[in-house]
């Protein structure tokens, strides 16, 4: 069991991995916990569970939540970078999570890259008190001295298994919408 806030959510993150499969059994969770975050969101979007059943796990709904949020970043990217986006980097405490990561390199279908120094604003304070010191001469040669590659988290087969859950994330979330 996990603790309060604070705690270290890795090993619970990794063992609820272990103990469901994509597609949490056919549950999906809405993050909407505030309502609309975009204009495509409906007045009336929140967040929910969608398609809970007295069989499904708490191990299920935890990896629901991973999976709605993953979902949820995809949206966003096709919706707003048509272009498309190589790769994912991930900074701060949700970073520190493999499974996780490994879940959104999954959903998202691309490389997911947790950065060497995991607290972003950290590293942007530092990029720009670099530069206002004359440190670094811009912005590009602060990063490079300062932004870092950690581990990267390749698509994996299950990639795949993502799709029926994408889609009934986006039919879900447009119903709940309206």
């Amino acid at each position: 069991e996990a603790g309060g806030v604070g705690s270290d959510w890795t090993a619970v993150l990794a063992d609820v991995a272990a103990r469901t499969g994509p597609g949490a059994g056919g549950l999906t969770f809405i993050p909407h916990m505030t309502g609309p975050r975009s204009e495509w969101h409906g007045p009336r979007a929140s967040g929910a569970f969608v398609g809970l059943r007295a069989w499904h796990t708490k191990f299920d709904m935890v990896r629901a939540v991973l999976e709605g949020c993953a979902y949820s970043i995809r949206e966003c990217v096709e919706r707003r970078m048509p272009w498309g986006v190589d790769e994912f980097r991930a900074v701060g405490s949700g970073a520190r999570h493999d499974a996780w990561l490994q879940i959104k390199a999954d959903v998202l279908r691309r490389p997911v890259v947790r950065m060497a120094i995991q607290e972003g604003a950290l590293a942007g304070a530092v990029l720009l008190a670099g530069m206002a010191s004359g440190v670094f001469g811009g912005a590009r040669e602060g990063v490079e001295a300062v932004v870092r590659a950690g581990r990267r988290f390749e698509p994996a087969e299950a990639s795949d298994a993502y799709e029926a859950g994408y889609r009934a994330f986006c039919e879900a979330e447009r119903e709940l919408g309206r």
